[in-house]
């Protein structure tokens, strides 16, 4: 079940922030990010693109490490356009919450 969150301003340099309206209890589930998977060249792409014309980044970029290889696999998600309010979390200069990634129908 995900947390009874909102979205509001933080200020004018911050923009927006996910907030919740009670306490959770530590390594309580709140949201799944949810966006559209794209390659790290299109990842590259956008984040120019936005950030010449002024746009916000939705962009998030999770790189997991294979603790018995060498191999760095990225996920890219792109949350702009097809996103929920879990995109305001990266938001915070003080963060509190941990990232799980969660891929299903994937062994």
């Amino acid at each position: 079940m995900c947390a009874d969150v909102y979205i509001r301003s933080v200020n004018n340099e911050k923009g927006f922030g996910l907030f919740t309206k009670s306490l959770l209890k530590s390594g309580a589930f709140v949201l799944f990010y949810l966006g559209e998977f794209i390659s790290t060249r299109e990842t590259e792409r956008r984040h120019w693109l936005r950030k010449k014309n002024g746009g916000c980044n939705f962009i998030l970029t999770v790189r997991e490490f294979d603790p018995n290889s060498d191999i760095v696999m990225s996920t890219n998600v792109d949350a702009t356009f097809i996103g929920g309010d879990a995109r305001f979390i990266n938001h915070s200069c003080e963060p509190n919450l941990k990232l799980f990634m969660y891929r299903p129908n994937v062994m």
